[in-house]
Order: structure tokens, then sequence, then C-alpha cells
């Protein structure tokens, strides 16, 4: 624990794996700094997994995927706590699939990736030690009451302890906060915010959706019907006025939830997002299996995409 927390944020993680291992290349050791100089003795290790109970180490390449793992007895980490040493893989900065993503087979969908693996989602998000994820500097105000946005949103969770004045700073500290509300009461409420426009006699003293870091469009997903989303909004109600103002919004949401993926817009069907605090999402690898092109809902989508965070 010490040395984990004495090197820079991001180096080290708990409750993760790698999908795949350098072979014959494991050790036992009797630490996680061993481990880590285990990994630099080998030419081709990029990052590495020490279990603690056993005693092991695994080596993996740049292109190893990291899981996550229901056990907090494993660790991975870099090769070197260095900015190079933790530079993320081409996969987290400028890899796109080709033409046969999604395929009909999970074999066939991550053959489609440069590296032959779909990026999983919130891999390229910094973990600190202990698996969370890490806040971010960098934070867009993306709709704001006090530009006009209604900011109306059901099914929040109120932030207990924190009062309203308090609820935007809050939310930016936490890499995992979307969207918060000051309500009239002067009570925070956070979360993904589903049905922001209209919400008859319910006022809001503010609310803002944020972005924390950057978005990378990994792929177009007009046309698709991505199954395992969920409806963040329609226009039943006529707020919309135009099409591209429901798109935009749309991708707001998703684009202000770091471990939403997916997003599509039809406009007899509303907006779809990952909502990954459900129980039940896209599959991953992504197949033809959950992504249609030849349903109603998809021959209505006029706009969506396949972002990574």
């Amino acid at each position: 624990v010490k040395f984990m927390e004495s090197s820079p944020q991001g180096c080290f993680a708990k409750g993760y794996r790698y999908d795949r291992y350098i072979e014959n290349a494991n050790a036992n050791v009797t630490s996680l700094e061993a481990c880590q100089q285990h990994c630099q003795s080998v030419p081709t290790c990029a990052k590495f997994l020490y279990y603690a109970f056993y005693k092991e180490c695994w080596v993996a390449d740049v292109n190893a995927v990291q899981e996550p793992m229901d056990s907090y007895l494993v660790i991975v980490g870099y090769r070197t706590c260095t900015t190079q040493g933790m530079q993320l893989p081409p996969r987290c900065s400028t890899e796109l699939p080709t033409n046969g993503f999604p395929g009909s087979t999970a074999v066939a969908s991550n053959a489609a990736w440069p590296n032959g693996k779909q990026p999983y989602s919130s891999e390229c998000w910094p973990k600190d030690w202990q698996g969370a994820d890490l806040p971010c500097n960098s934070i867009s105000v993306l709709d704001d009451t006090s530009n006009g946005w209604p900011g109306l949103c059901r099914r929040l969770v109120e932030m207990k302890g924190v009062n309203g004045t308090d609820c935007e700073a809050n939310c930016r500290s936490k890499p995992n906060c979307p969207s918060w509300q000051n309500s009239v009461y002067f009570s925070c409420w956070q979360g993904l915010g589903y049905d922001c426009f209209v919400r008859n006699n319910f006022q809001v003293r503010g609310a803002q959706r944020l972005q924390h870091g950057e978005v990378r469009v990994l792929m177009n997903m007009t046309g698709w019907q991505i199954v395992g989303l969920y409806k963040a909004f329609d226009n039943a109600e006529g707020y919309f006025k135009s099409t591209q103002d429901a798109v935009l919004f749309c991708k707001h949401v998703c684009y202000s939830d770091i471990n939403c993926q997916y997003w599509t817009y039809a406009p007899n069907y509303g907006c779809w997002v990952e909502d990954a605090s459900q129980n039940y999402g896209p599959s991953w690898p992504l197949t033809l299996d959950s992504a249609n092109r030849d349903t109603d809902y998809a021959l209505d989508c006029v706009a969506g995409e396949y972002i990574q965070h």
C-alpha cells in the first residue's frame, strides 16, 4: 500500500486484469514493487498484474485490454510510473474500427480493431490505486439553466449532507457526476438525468450538465439500433421545435457520463443512451446480435455515435 500511495496517481489500480499476457514470462515475486521490476526486465512488457495472495506476477504488452475483475487482491500497474510509461495505448487515442465492426460474432467484432480487441468501457479513463476513476481538470458545461436549459431532470439521487449551493462544486469533483440540480429547498441532486425539459409544478434554483474530460468519436451510429440503451427523453410534450436541437441534447446526455459509449436519436422514438448504472447494457464486444440496421427504430434513427471518454 505504501508503495502504491507514494507513486503517481494512475500508475496502479486494484480490481482489474488484462485479457492476455506474454507467454512464459510470469514470475513469483514477494511484492508489487518486485513485480514492476520484473516487468521492466521483460523487453515487451508495458504493464503487469500482481496477484498478492499467490505472489504471482503476470506481464502484458501494450495491446492487452484492461478489464474489471471482482477481486481487490489483484493489482495492475504500468512498467514505469512516468508520463511516458503511463501513456495510454493507440486504441485510446487514434485507433478506429474498420468496416467489419460490429461483426456477426465476438471474434469478428474484435478482429475489426487494429489491436484485435474492442476497447473496454472506461478502459481509457485513468484510475487511482483503489480502482476508482480519477477526477479531471478539464470540465465543460454542456447545458446550463442560466443559458435557457430547463434542468428539470428526473431520476436524480439526492446527495445527503451536500447543500444545494455546493452542488456544482461537489459534482465537478467527481468524474462520475454527469449533472447536478439545486432544488428550491437547497437540496443537491445528481445523476444522469432523464426527461429534463418538461415537468409540471417543478422548479429548480439552478442545474447544469457537465462533461468531464474529452470525448473521441469512434463510429457514426446513424441508422443503427443498439440493444441495451435507455430512453433519456422524447418529444411527446413538443418541447423541441427542431430535430437538430433534440440531437444536440441527446449527445450531451451521453457526453456527460464517462461510462456512456452509445447514443442514438430517432424522432419517433426519442433519445436513447447507455446507462451503466442499470443492470442491462450493450454487449461487449458489440456484435450484430445487439446492433440492428433493419428495425423500425434503425430506419428512423437520424443521429448517433459510439464514443470513448
